[in-house]
Order: structure tokens, then C-alpha cells, then sequence
């Protein structure tokens, strides 16, 4: 059965907010990943009826989700018919734009509506009717930069500073860019109640996200694994080894053979 992915070129004022889109549109399949744990939030906008195989008794309605607290891998399938957009976020632009801590949204997917005094149903109803996928997209990227003007930006300091770590990824430390100890400790507190982790495992998530950016445009008969532990900031090889055991109980070599089936 035919399947399309499509990534999405993000217009320029939304690429410091969004990470990422994609739009995921099959008829009468099967589609089956592996969702990374990278520590984003993904906001899944649902044009008609899903089944994701690790709720086993959820259906998601046309409507709008979000997933977040993605620090362990799961695998997910989507039965049926799939139109999906998918709209990506750091956790500190997440808040960003929708005034809501990742922290406090459990780990799997949630109904959207749940976090908001607005509702998402009108937007839903009017996305549906456009007829091209740019429309759509466009339509959702103008739909999110006009929810982030109505937020005011919360923790502007330990919102830059969390920007900084995610630019950086794991090659600055928390200490190399807290000017003092008591912008380290806000940054803590912030990650605490914010972001639902420490900023130490946000940045292993990170890095783990590099890599499999990295291994995805590899050749796979030519990858040298102290190229990656260069190129990613990995103490060495053993560092690299342990890192993909313990967050995906995946081999280095193991995730390179299945790269592809992650998003």
C-alpha cells in the first residue's frame, strides 16, 4: 500500500520555536516505528481515527495530542487508514508556546484539550478543510505562532539558558554557561519542574538524537564508530556502547541496522 513521510521546510519564523514537522499519510497500512528517546515533545494532530499499539485499547479521534517525557523507547503502530501531522518541540519551546511544563504531562499520549481553557476542535474542524498538504502544514505552523503570542514567556533566564544547552547539545556543561551558583540552581529547578528531567540526562537524550541524525545520512560499510565518538562528543567508544545500551538496549552496531524505523 502506498505510504508517504513528508518532512516539512519550516518558514523562518517558526524554526526557533518548532524543531521539526512531518506529515504522514498512507491508505490501509500498517505503519510501524520506533519512537527515539530525545526528550522532545511532539504535538500529533490527527485528521482521522488511529490506533498507536503501545495504548492497546486507545483510539485517537481527529483531534490533537501531544507526547512528551520521551526518555525510553517504545515501539508504536498505526492501524488503518493514517493522515497525521506531526509538529515537533524542544521541552523549553514547548512551554514556550503553550504555557504548559512538560513535566506534568505523562508519559504516552494525551488528549490536548486536557491542558488548555481554549479548545482545539475549531482549529481541528478548519484544518480538514484544506486540500494540500503545504495548506495544512502552513495552516498549523500560523496556528502555533498564533497560540505562542497569546503566552507570555515564563522563565526567560533559565528559558535562555536551557536554549543554550540544546544548541550546544552535550558539548557544554551546565557549569560553563551558569555565570554563578545561583544561576545554576535556577537552571535545576527549571529542568525539575519544567522539562521533567535533570539537564545532565537531557543532554545524554540530545546527543543520543545527534547520533541517530548522524547514523541515518552514514554509509553504514563505511561508518567508523571513533569518527561518531569525535564528531558527538562521546568520551570513547565504551562511553558510546553504554549510552545506546542503557537508553535503548540497543549496540551501537544494533541501532545503526535499525536507524531507519526510529523517528
Amino acid at each position: 500500500m502506498d505510504f508517504f513521510y513528508t518532512p516539512h521546510l519550516l518558514d523562518p519564523k517558526t524554526s526557533g520555536i518548532i524543531d521539526s514537522m512531518y506529515h504522514i499519510q498512507g491508505d490501509y497500512v500498517q505503519f510501524q516505528r520506533s519512537i527515539l528517546p530525545d526528550g522532545k515533545v511532539d504535538v500529533l494532530i490527527c485528521l482521522n481515527s488511529i490506533k498507536p499499539d503501545h495504548q492497546k485499547d486507545k483510539i485517537l479521534k481527529p483531534g490533537a495530542y501531544v507526547q512528551a517525557n520521551r526518555s525510553e523507547a517504545f515501539e508504536f503502530n498505526i492501524l488503518g487508514e493514517i493522515e497525521l501531522i506531526g509538529v515537533r518541540f524542544y521541552p523549553h519551546t514547548f512551554f514556550r508556546v503553550f504555557a504548559v511544563p512538560p513535566a506534568e504531562i505523562q508519559l504516552g499520549i494525551q488528549d490536548l484539550n486536557s491542558f488548555f481553557s481554549f479548545s482545539v476542535d475549531d482549529f481541528i474542524s478548519q484544518l480538514s478543510d484544506f486540500s494540500t498538504i503545504h495548506q495544512k502544514l502552513t495552516y498549523v505552523e500560523n496556528w502555533i505562532l498564533s497560540v505562542a503570542k497569546g503566552n507570555p514567556l515564563y522563565f526567560a533566564f533559565e528559558h535562555e539558558l536551557a536554549h543554550q544547552l540544546t544548541q550546544t547539545s552535550s558539548r557544554t556543561t551546565l557549569d560553563a554557561i551558569c555565570a554563578d551558583q545561583s544561576s545554576y540552581k535556577r537552571i535545576q529547578r527549571y529542568f525539575g519542574n519544567v522539562v521533567g528531567t535533570s539537564p545532565k540526562q537531557y543532554q545524554r537524550l540530545l546527543r543520543l538524537d545527534a547520533l541517530h541524525q548522524y547514523l541515518l545520512s552514514a554509509n553504514p560499510n563505511t561508518i567508523r564508530w571513533l569518527d561518531v565518538v569525535y564528531e558527538l562528543g562521546f568520551y570513547d567508544q565504551s562511553h558510546l556502547s553504554k549510552e545506546t545500551k542503557s537508553l535503548m538496549d540497543l549496540t551501537p552496531t544494533q541501532f545503526l541496522d535499525s536507524v531507519k524505523n526510529f523517528v
